[in-house]
């Protein structure tokens, strides 16, 4: 039985996507360098007396990185002894089944869960807690993820979010945001893979893998 304390403050998002697309024909792919295409930056920030966005975009053929923040409440949080592996697969089981649910309604094909890709998902969420942002531990992009595992990629996309304590609040809350409804919407992706993280203050951390493999 899960035991839920509300409080009152921000729960955050983050969405960012990148597509890579050869530099010289598929059939030479594995000797081809890679080319990412630029992708517009987001800075959005929600709080009780209104909204401040801002908007960077870098110069053609540049990359750009793309992060959104949103302030939303309530947050909850959970004890660790109420959390089993058996919950933790439900909750990324059923975050699967929403995120799936809305392609079906927007009528886009059905991702494809992968072991490998939980697992990096998990990583990313267990580093998203550390430092809430799409850049890792090293310094480096969260694609940066993908070649760690072995994975080449010819699209791939990641949500981050904390502060919901149940699948249908954190899709919810996704799905309200632009940057991250558009990665969930995306017709690039087959593949999907989510983490979960529960802190040591309560929090739930989840993070969400898009991936299209090379062709």
């Amino acid at each position: 039985m899960l035991k839920n304390r509300i409080s009152k403050f921000a729960a955050l998002l983050l969405a960012v996507s990148m597509t890579v697309v050869l530099a010289t024909p598929a059939a030479a792919a594995e000797e081809a360098p890679l080319k990412t295409s630029f992708y517009s930056v987001w800075t959005s920030l929600q709080s009780r007396t209104g909204t401040l966005p801002a908007e960077e975009t870098a110069p053609e053929n540049s990359e750009n990185t793309s992060i959104q923040e949103t302030m939303a409440t309530p947050e909850v949080t959970q004890s660790q002894e109420d959390t089993s592996a058996k919950t933790i697969s439900e909750f990324k089981s059923e975050v699967v089944r929403l995120v799936n649910e809305e392609r079906k309604n927007a009528g886009l094909n059905t991702l494809t869960t992968m072991d490998i890709l939980a697992e990096m998902a998990d990583v990313r969420a267990k580093e998203s807690a550390g430092s809430f942002s799409h850049t890792r531990p090293d310094g480096t992009r969260c694609f940066t993820i993908f070649a760690q595992y072995s994975l080449t990629y010819r699209s791939a996309g990641e949500n981050l979010a904390f502060g919901f304590s149940t699948p249908e609040a954190v899709v919810e809350a996704w799905m309200n945001s632009p940057s991250h409804k558009a990665n969930i919407l995306s017709e690039k992706y087959t593949y999907i893979g989510i983490g979960y993280y529960l802190k040591d203050n309560g929090k739930i951390y989840c993070s969400q893998l898009f991936y299209t493999p090379q062709s």
